[in-house]
């Protein structure tokens, strides 16, 4: 009888340490999962700020243009020659295609892409495969603990 005892304490105290430890893994998972979000989405506007504040073309850096064809073309988005890093673009373009690998003590790396397209400015949802004088910059930060990318993005005019 006493063994009998022993084995449904000793059973009852096993299914009780799963319940608690697969409660105590489910809030450990969610509290990374919303430390992630908090992360990225700091990461995610931090690159749009620094995307930003560059000039909105490659022929706006020194002077204004008047007219969308003297614009980049659409087809040549991203860095210019000579331009390889962050710390030399200065147009907003630049960032088209962009990576960064950005480390972070507790969750890791997180990863940052970036694109930048034309838009029509009437129809703000339609990609334009020529110039206009607004540009979509959409950023996409990534991590172990995300699962799916977080998604930002931003409409610039000039």
């Amino acid at each position: 009888m006493q063994q009998a005892l022993a084995i449904a304490g000793l059973t009852f105290l096993t299914v009780l340490m799963v319940n608690y430890y697969n409660a105590n893994s489910f809030q450990q998972s969610a509290t990374y999962y919303n430390e992630a979000v908090i992360t990225a989405t700091g990461i995610g506007q931090s690159v749009l700020e620094e995307i930003k504040s560059k000039a909105f073309d490659e022929k706006t850096v020194i002077a204004a243009v008047s007219t969308v064809t003297d614009l980049t073309l659409s087809g040549s988005l991203g860095p210019d020659a000579g331009e390889g890093t962050p710390n030399v673009y200065d147009d907003i373009d630049d960032y088209n295609l962009f990576t960064r690998i950005v480390p972070t003590s507790r969750l890791g790396d997180f990863t940052v892409k970036a694109k930048v397209f034309y838009i029509n400015p009437d129809i703000p949802q339609n990609t334009s495969y020529s110039q206009t004088f607004a540009k979509n910059i959409q950023v996409w930060v990534s991590n172990t603990y995300l699962g799916d990318s977080l998604s930002l993005n931003i409409i610039v005019g000039y």
